[in-house]
């Protein structure tokens, strides 16, 4: 089930991705103003651990920095391109959260 698709903006591109405020039920457990760690698989099945910050109050949306540059330069994303994310359960495992980049044409 897809959480969310976005268009990237330049600021998704250069300083951190900005989730929408309703992912954050997609998400694991975590206090406001805390990190938690996101595992996400590429299309490639390639595993990055994306560093999700859960806002603070004031704050309304979820943000992934931190290995979420090193995917930004290895799918060579710029401004204009879709990412969508999903969320699949598995009974073994629990959560499994996968994402597609799909180029502006």
């Amino acid at each position: 089930m897809a959480i969310f698709s976005k268009v990237l903006t330049s600021s998704d591109i250069l300083r951190r991705l900005s989730m929408p405020e309703n992912t954050l039920k997609a998400f694991p457990p975590a206090q406001k103003g805390h990190e938690i760690i996101l595992p996400v698989k590429d299309d490639a099945g390639i595993l990055w651990s994306f560093r999700c910050r859960i806002p603070a109050i004031g704050f309304s949306k979820p943000v992934v920095f931190g290995n979420w540059f090193k995917f930004v330069r290895s799918k060579d994303l710029k401004p204009g391109d879709t990412i969508v994310l999903y969320k699949e359960m598995d009974k073994s495992s629990g959560a499994q959260y996968k994402i597609e980049v799909k180029k502006r044409d």
